[in-house]
């Protein structure tokens, strides 16, 4: 972890990965459902899944442990129910099924803006 990384907010990280991830991948959303399917689509779908994903993951990583550590002291709170949302997201994402991750995804974003 840079000195950087240990004087910032781990939760505000995390909102700005969020902040950063949610129009791209509402981008590609609405750019596959516009687009006929085909193999190009999915291509297309797929490579920008990945970028935002890696871009978020390596944004949020250094901090994994102690969001962890956070949410664990709350269970039932906004952090926790927002890396639950996240988890969700991801998996979804996995899978291919942008549109509800989107929807984790903002849920999650929305359950973070609770911790102000």
């Amino acid at each position: 972890m840079t000195a950087q990384e240990r004087e910032a907010d781990p939760v505000q990280v995390l909102r700005q990965a969020i902040v950063e991830a949610l129009p791209r991948l509402q981008t590609v959303e609405s750019d596959a459902n516009e687009l006929t399917s085909g193999r190009n689509t999915a291509e297309m779908v797929t490579e920008t899944v990945n970028t935002v994903l890696l871009a978020f993951t390596r944004a949020a990583a250094p901090f994994g442990n102690e969001l962890a550590a956070r949410a664990a002291q709350q269970p039932g709170g906004p952090l926790a129910t927002a890396m639950s949302y996240l988890r969700d997201a991801f998996a979804r994402l996995a899978t291919g099924d942008v549109s509800p991750a989107c929807t984790s995804m903002a849920l999650a974003q929305s359950e973070l803006n609770q911790l102000d």
